[in-house]
Order: C-alpha cells, then sequence, then structure tokens
C-alpha cells in the first residue's frame, strides 16, 4: 500500500481561507443602534447620539409636525402658552438627545409604521421633512403624564393645551414600589389577565383594562379598587375604570410617563421677546403669533412665578426646573396564560415577562 498524499486536503484547506477573506467586512457588522444608558427589562432601547446638526434637524422636524411639546416656527422653538411640568421642560435641550427625543421618534416610527431597528436618523430626517414639507402632522395632541406618590396619590395628562386629566391613582406598595424616574410607554393592551405572586407568596390572576406599559412590568391601567389615592399595587399605576378608557386614548407609544415623590411642579412659559421699534416712526413691530411665546426656557425668578413649592390649587406645585431620578420597581404582568391581548393595530401581542 502506497503513502496518502495530503496535498489535495492541503490545497482545499488553502482555497477555503482565500474564499472566506473574500467575503466584505461589512456583512459582519449588523445595522444596530447603540444602546444610549441600559435599557431596563421590557424597555424599548434607546436611539444613537448623532452630531449635533442632525440631532437639531430631528427636533425642529419633530416640533413643527407635533411630536414634542414645543413647536417650531421655522427659525425658533417655540412655547406654550401654559404651564409645563418641570421635569418634561427640563428634558428639551435644543441640539442635544434627551429621553423626550427618544420618545417623540419612538411615537413617529410607530405612527408611520417604521422599524426603528433598520431606520438609520438619516433617513429618519429624510422621513420627517418629508412630512412637514406635505404637512402631514401628528395625528394625537402630544401629551404627558406625571403620577404623584405624595397623599393623595394623584395622575396628571398633560398637553400644551393644560391639563387634560387629574385623577386619583394608586402605586406600589412597600416592597414592590413603583419605580420613580420617567420612562417611555413602550407596549399598549386594550385587556390583559395579569398573573404572578403577592408579597405573601400567593398566587392571582386580575383582569385589568387599558393597558400601558412603561417600565419593565410595571403599566398605567384601569382596576377596580374600593379607593384610589394611595399605594395598594404591585408596582403598576392602578386608574378607576371609568377614567382609564379615555387616559388610554390619551396615550401613544413614545409617552413619557414620570412617577415622582410629590405633586408636579409647574413652571410658567418664558416671557415673549421684547418688540422692536424703528427709530423713525417709533411703530411696533410684528407680534408673536398667539398661544405660543418664543426664547430660552425661564430662570427661578421668572416674573410672574409662584414661589417655589408654592400650590396651584389642582395638586400641582410651581417652581424652578431640576433633574427627577430613577430607580427600580415590579410588577409582573401575565406571560404565561393566554389572555386576550392586542396592539394598536389589532395585531394579538405576547406581554413581556416581568423583570
Amino acid at each position: 500500500m502506497g503513502k496518502q498524499s495530503y496535498w489535495p486536503h492541503f490545497a482545499g484547506l488553502v482555497l477555503l481561507l482565500l474564499a472566506s477573506a473574500a467575503i466584505p467586512a461589512w456583512r459582519a457588522q449588523p445595522r444596530t443602534r447603540t444602546i444610549l444608558a441600559p435599557a431596563a427589562s421590557g424597555s424599548a432601547p434607546a436611539v444613537k447620539t448623532p452630531q449635533v446638526p442632525l440631532m437639531l434637524g430631528l427636533q425642529q422636524n419633530l416640533a413643527a409636525l407635533g411630536y414634542l411639546p414645543v413647536g417650531w416656527n421655522g427659525t425658533a422653538f417655540t412655547y406654550p402658552a401654559v404651564a409645563m411640568p418641570q421635569p418634561l421642560r427640563a428634558l428639551f435641550q435644543p441640539g442635544k438627545e434627551t429621553l423626550l427625543i427618544r420618545g417623540a421618534i419612538m411615537t413617529y416610527e410607530a405612527a408611520r409604521g417604521l422599524s426603528p431597528a433598520h431606520t438609520s436618523l438619516g433617513a429618519l430626517l429624510q422621513s420627517l421633512q418629508k412630512d412637514a414639507k406635505a404637512g402631514r402632522k401628528a395625528k394625537q395632541p402630544y401629551t404627558y403624564v406625571y403620577v404623584s406618590e405624595a397623599l393623595p396619590e394623584r395622575l396628571l395628562v398633560w398637553s400644551p393645551r393644560g391639563v387634560l386629566q387629574n385623577v386619583p391613582t394608586n402605586t406600589g406598595v412597600p416592597g414592590a414600589r413603583t419605580a420613580l424616574g420617567t420612562y417611555p410607554v413602550y407596549l399598549r393592551l386594550v385587556y390583559q389577565v395579569m398573573k404572578g405572586h403577592d408579597l405573601n407568596g400567593a398566587a392571582y390572576a386580575d383582569p385589568v383594562y387599558y393597558i400601558s406599559y412603561f417600565h419593565g412590568g410595571e403599566a398605567v391601567h384601569g382596576f377596580y379598587r374600593q379607593s384610589y389615592g394611595f399605594p395598594q399595587s404591585l408596582g403598576c399605576v392602578e386608574i378607576p375604570p371609568a377614567d382609564a378608557r379615555a387616559i388610554y386614548n390619551e396615550i401613544q407609544i413614545g409617552t413619557l410617563v414620570t412617577v415622582g415623590p410629590g405633586p408636579a411642579k409647574m413652571v410658567a412659559p418664558p416671557p415673549p421677546p421684547p418688540t422692536p421699534v424703528t427709530q423713525d416712526t417709533g411703530t411696533q413691530g410684528a407680534s408673536p403669533s398667539p398661544g405660543t411665546t418664543t426664547g430660552a426656557p425661564p430662570t427661578p425668578t421668572t416674573p410672574g412665578t409662584p414661589p417655589s413649592g408654592g400650590s396651584s390649587g389642582d395638586g400641582t406645585t410651581t417652581t424652578a426646573p431640576s433633574d427627577t431620578g430613577t430607580s427600580q420597581g415590579s410588577d409582573t404582568p401575565d406571560s404565561s396564560g393566554t389572555p386576550k391581548t392586542t396592539d394598536d393595530s389589532g395585531t394579538p401581542v405576547a406581554p413581556p415577562a416581568g423583570p
């Protein structure tokens, strides 16, 4: 028996290596968005931070189309004529990516049927510019949700037109506190049976209605209780069923929900810029558009602003901007049963696993 030749095997290995080297490098680089910060379980990923000019262009077009709490008149951002919740005002920073912009992009992509994983920010800007040119504005007005854990607990829905809802609510009990901080709504369901175990280990299966998940297993939803206004849930924000449908219809994918330790602090709109006066005739220049004001956010000494901590009579207070923190909480939705769940388009959606 003659000696076995290894040349055919060696030649085949060389050809395999050459073929592998010929594959374009870009095929090994998936098209994804980088994460701004570690996302909570069940939360949507943040978009990557582009250069300032691109982000500013996104902000201008989002504002012009009604996806932000401020407007854009072609030369400057305009602010609502009503007081704005301080946590929301603090999130608007021209040219910078914040959670406010992340939520607005989520709302726009959901409204236009765009895939976040396959839409670059450049393509997103082009889509916004096309819609702005066609006058295709947001179908729903911008809204923001603030939940106060101060007794009696309240849920407030704000829009640039003013406060739309102010209802009693229940947050998480000790051991299952609702997470403090601001989060965008990432899933909406009309009906679901939430299953899990309470703090004593007993199993529960509760039907809930008009659900908006904003942080892991925590959601704003309708739930029957004998009374409202103090901690009773396992982390969710419970509201009376009589108010749940209206609030659900005012919330969208991307709507920001802030849970704070006290009532919403309101910031008065900035004063309008001074009106120019011509020297030759003494006549005044054109007035700003009615219903909006322009300029930078107000300082703590803005004229007409009540003192810090002052009550406005509706469960809110007025003060200057400050930042809000975040913490963790839990209230696990049902992911193992067969609840009747659908998303906004009517397609059945499996609820996310609890944290």
